[in-house]
């Protein structure tokens, strides 16, 4: 285009189109960015919540004021911790002996090389057995039946190994030592043979009489125990209590005692009583969840005039909406609880003028201290603060809730905006259509004018030499 005109008619048809999508195209562009910063405000709001709602989960639940806690007045002796559902007391406590784990060391071998037998071997360590082939020239060895033995996938717990020591005349010698994973009598072990004679000499049995050095076909090459199948024992305030470890767990409720040295008729105390650290720590997280969620929603809503500001959801009703119900919540009186104890205001909790939550860290104290149960029933049970709150928060962020309406609400807009930008470049394809139309007509219609014109200046010229012919 432009040939026949000499304009630059693409130039002047690009800027008409410029001039129609501009100011379109901006408008869409400035309702999509505002969309998409909602929906991203809306975001961090729901996050916020879904963490308060997560604080709220100990204190509905009433497990922080059923702190309970163990101390041991001889801490060399045994340590206790304490669950919810110990009573509190005073108990004496004895370590009369601790648990050990089976052990057991064979006959000294010149070295770790030194041929035993061959045969099958039927190791246990309590109600559980395996079995091991010992073949001449594959493992018959001290080094190879420890590495059978330790390498059997259904080993329940033996554990081989070698020690080299000091034999009877002063030599060294290599022994092969089995010790039990577990402890106590519930980890005992035993090995049967079935072989020649010097794999019978790892056979061993805590009822085989032969084992006593005293009886008349005793081998002293034979299995000997260096350290006994033991169990722990204590005494609970003369009781006594045995457990194959050295953790007693279901002694006394709610309790778990670990016994550290076995004292020569040592007694230590142990002492459970109330602890209210976790209480104050669960509602000194509440008010922190609280203010960080009104802090999130006094950033998004903030608005100052003088400087003609406004966050994203300024005046937004579905912030107006959250704050109304959960400020609701905190200013309402517990059903059920005490008239002089039914409200969280008698927790030292207060309202500022920002809408956070202020506490007296004094009167929460006291009121734990006195009033326990009363604290924990305005946080827990059906009608507590805590249950009333997540009740609020969950039918918020629910498939049906506030957010998930003005979420598909958002995203119905930005569908909208992607339909109007193609509309608009439907329409924009139409006008340059039309404006080609009639600038190819002007195109060619000063094109014609031009050699109209040219023709013209021709005859004029022509017309000229006859009239004054050149000298």
């Amino acid at each position: 285009m432009g040939v026949g005109s000499g304009l630059d008619l693409e130039e002047l048809i690009t800027g008409i189109v410029s001039a129609e999508r501009t100011p379109a195209k901006n408008r869409l562009d400035q309702q999509e960015a505002q969309t998409t910063a909602t929906i991203s405000a809306l975001g961090s709001l729901k996050a916020s919540l879904a963490d308060f709602q997560s604080a709220l989960g100990k204190l509905g639940e009433g497990d922080p004021f059923n702190g309970r806690r163990a101390s041991s007045s001889h801490s060399e002796l045994f340590t206790a911790s304490a669950d919810r559902h110990a009573v509190p007391g005073d108990y004496d406590i004895e370590v009369v002996q601790l648990a050990s784990s089976h052990r057991l060391a064979s006959g000294g071998h010149a070295s770790a090389d030194s041929t035993v037998g061959q045969g099958l071997l039927t190791l246990g360590s309590g109600e559980k057995s395996f079995q091991v082939a010992i073949q001449a020239g594959v493992n018959d060895s001290l080094a190879g039946i420890r590495d059978a033995i330790n390498q059997a996938s259904d080993n329940p717990g033996v554990r081989a190994s070698l020690m080299t020591v000091a034999g009877d005349e002063g030599e060294t010698v290599t022994r092969l030592v089995l010790t039990a994973e577990r402890s106590g009598s519930e980890g005992a072990l035993r090995i049967d043979v079935d072989g020649d004679a010097g794999l019978q000499q790892l056979a061993w049995r805590a009822d085989d009489p032969t084992l006593d050095p005293n009886h008349p076909d005793h081998d002293p090459n034979r299995m000997q125990a260096t350290q006994p199948a033991r169990d722990a024992l204590i005494t609970i305030d003369g009781f006594a209590v045995t457990s194959s470890s050295n953790r007693f767990e279901d002694a006394i409720d709610g309790i778990s005692l670990t016994v550290h040295k076995a004292g020569e008729e040592e007694i230590g105390q142990l002492r459970i009583e109330e602890d209210q650290r976790g209480a104050r720590k669960a509602v000194e997280e509440f008010v922190a969840s609280y203010n960080a969620l009104m802090g999130i929603t006094g950033k998004l809503t903030r608005s100052d005039p003088e400087q003609n500001e406004r966050a994203l959801l300024s005046g937004d009703s579905s912030i107006r909406l959250i704050e109304s119900r959960l400020r609701g919540i905190l200013g309402s009186t517990v059903e059920g609880a005490p008239a002089d104890f039914n409200s969280l205001a008698f927790l030292g909790l207060s309202t500022e003028r920002d809408g956070s939550l202020k506490l007296d860290p004094d009167q929460l104290d006291r009121a734990l201290a006195s009033r326990p149960q009363d604290v924990a029933a305005l946080f827990s049970g059906d009608q507590g603060v805590a249950a009333r709150m997540d009740a609020a928060i969950g039918d918020l962020l629910s498939r049906d809730g506030l957010f998930a309406h003005r979420e598909s609400s958002l995203q119905n807009q930005l569908s909208r905006i992607d339909q109007q930008r193609e509309a608009l470049a439907l329409r924009l394809e139409k006008i340059e259509q039309r404006y080609r139309s009639q600038f190819s007509a002007l195109d060619i219609l000063v094109g014609q004018l031009n050699q109209t014109g040219n023709f013209l200046m021709q005859q004029l010229e022509a017309t000229a030499q006859l009239v004054t012919p050149k000298k």
